[in-house]
Order: C-alpha cells, then structure tokens, then sequence
C-alpha cells in the first residue's frame, strides 16, 4: 500500500499502488514508474559482484575520517560522493586484480 501526503501525485508519496504504479523519491525528486516484478535470479556473477559490494561498504565503513574526507574532495563538483567513488573504486580494483587493496584506500592521484 502506497503512503500519500496530500493529495497523490502533487506533494509526495511511496510505495506500490495494486502493482501498478510505484511512487518514490530520487535525490528529493519525487517520481512514478510502471510497477515491475522484482527479480532475484541469484547467478554466480550476482552473487560475486553482491559479495564485492558488501566487503567494499564494509572497507568504507572501515575508514578513517580522514580518508573519508579525501574521497569526498576527490569527487567534489562531481554529481556523486566519496562513497560512491571509493565503493567503485573497490569493485573496479577487486575485478582487475582478484583480491582487495590494503587499507587505507587514498583516492587516485
């Protein structure tokens, strides 16, 4: 069931509406899609790259403030955080050399 504040479509909402319609909110941009069914077919390369990103947030969460703070100057101006670099920036490093980088995990130069 859908969550309506004031009117529906006009200040916000969330949710599934009779597998329809699905209403959410995007960087505070509220939108509505065409309801689909979620699917989880769990292959071994989901599976991997789902084991990538969890250890990648894990190392991110693992990270002193400093680091933090030069991954968020890294992406400054750009329309994504340092967070979002550095979990990429892990995924792209385990794939290219099969194992994860040491921490800390400073921004490229």
């Amino acid at each position: 069931m859908a969550r309506v504040s004031g009117p529906f479509l006009s200040v916000s909402a969330s949710g599934t509406v009779g597998k329809i319609l699905t209403a959410a909110t995007w960087k505070g941009i509220p939108y509505i899609r065409e309801w689909f069914k979620p699917q989880n077919p769990k292959t071994t390369k989901q599976v991997e790259q789902r084991s990538r990103l969890t250890t990648a947030v894990e190392m991110w969460h693992a990270e002193s403030a400093d680091v933090k703070a030069a991954w968020d100057a890294y992406v400054a101006g750009q329309p994504l955080s340092g967070f979002n670099a550095y979990v990429k920036y892990i995924i792209d490093y385990h794939i290219a050399n099969g194992t994860y980088p040491t921490a800390p995990v400073n921004p490229p130069a």
